[in-house]
């Protein structure tokens, strides 16, 4: 079967190499190298469900087919075949084959399969809003991917639908409907005398008005990534401490699909577009100081002060000086 390739069209024939020196298991490289052969023989009708995903992933048809056939081998492992291996001073061989009657019976079995499953995981998704109406419908979206070459109809509150587009749908519509709203108690703040900044976070179901609990959100803010949860009521409350410095910056606020999801690595394409960030603005005005300087030499007041214009100096950036209605005084005796 090395030297002379089995041809028996029953099957679908998959021969992998690999030499000694790529591996420290080259046998098992090679049979990963043979299944791969498998699986590029298998046809991937191109639909209009794979031509909508070429938006999100990379942008390529060539990339979505193998996505779909990547994830499509791993379920047909049970049915292949491994027929032999041969190893010689160069490296190792590794023959595996798949019966194409079996393929398209275990395809046909699984795809029914992951249809109920998908329809009953979105059902569920809509019956109560909130995070786990996202991880649900994600959970369907997996099921149904490695089976996306071909339309699958469902009826579905009373109306036919293909599946992969109602679970796309539902995806964009869950993301898009949790509303973020942000503010501060104290805008704008008051440099050094403003204390206990809190934003104040709501989450809330942009259709029903209901505050939405355990719904995580990814704050950035002066280059920093925090992650906190909504409460009971839908809240987050995230400090952002004294502010010394006269400053225009934003906050920026999205769901962290990171700590809602399992496995992001299989989803991030997918949600990429959907993470778009909210953001509030915080604007620090400088608080209005009075200075008043009694600086005496040899006991006698100085008619020109030495202390109050490096103070002044050194404070320019933080505090505002004037003659009336100040937040605060700084008194000199020296």
């Amino acid at each position: 079967w090395i030297e002379d390739r089995p041809n028996d069209l029953k099957y679908w024939h998959g021969i992998g190499f690999a030499k000694h020196s790529e591996s420290n298991n080259p046998r098992v490289l090679a049979k990963e190298y043979a299944i791969h052969e498998v699986s590029s023989q298998i046809k991937i009708n191109i639909s209009s469900e794979l031509d909508i995903l070429t938006s999100d992933i990379n942008g390529s048809i060539d990339n979505v087919i193998t996505s779909v056939m990547n994830s499509r081998v791993n379920l047909l492992l049970p049915e292949l075949e491994f027929i032999d291996s041969y190893s010689d001073d160069i490296g190792v061989y590794f023959y595996v084959r798949l019966n194409k009657d079996s393929y398209y019976k275990s395809i046909e079995r699984l795809r029914t399969n992951a249809k109920e499953i998908a329809l009953n995981y979105l059902v569920q998704s809509d019956r109560k809003f909130g995070k786990g109406s996202l991880v649900l419908i994600q959970k369907a979206w997996q099921e149904i991917f490695p089976f996306n070459d071909e339309p699958i109809e469902v009826q579905y509150k009373n109306q036919k639908h293909n599946l992969f587009l109602l679970i796309r749908k539902k995806q964009e519509e869950f993301a898009n409907r949790i509303l973020i709203n942000a503010n501060l108690k104290k805008s704008p703040i008051r440099t050094i005398i403003d204390r206990n900044n809190i934003l104040h976070i709501k989450v809330t179901d942009q259709n029903t008005g209901q505050m939405l609990d355990g719904i995580p959100i990814e704050i950035i803010h002066n280059n920093k990534k925090a992650t906190l949860f909504s409460d009971k009521k839908g809240a987050i409350e995230y400090d952002i401490g004294s502010i010394y410095k006269k400053l225009i910056s934003q906050i920026l606020f999205s769901i962290d699909y990171a700590k809602i999801f399992d496995d992001l690595k299989e989803t991030k394409n997918l949600l990429t577009h959907l993470k778009d960030f909210g953001s509030f603005k915080i604007t620090a005005v400088p608080s209005r100081v009075i200075i008043s300087s009694k600086e005496k030499n040899l006991n006698k007041l100085m008619t020109s002060p030495v202390l109050e214009p490096i103070i002044k100096e050194m404070l320019s950036d933080y505090v505002e000086f004037v003659n009336n209605k100040p937040d605060f005084y700084i008194n000199i005796d020296a």
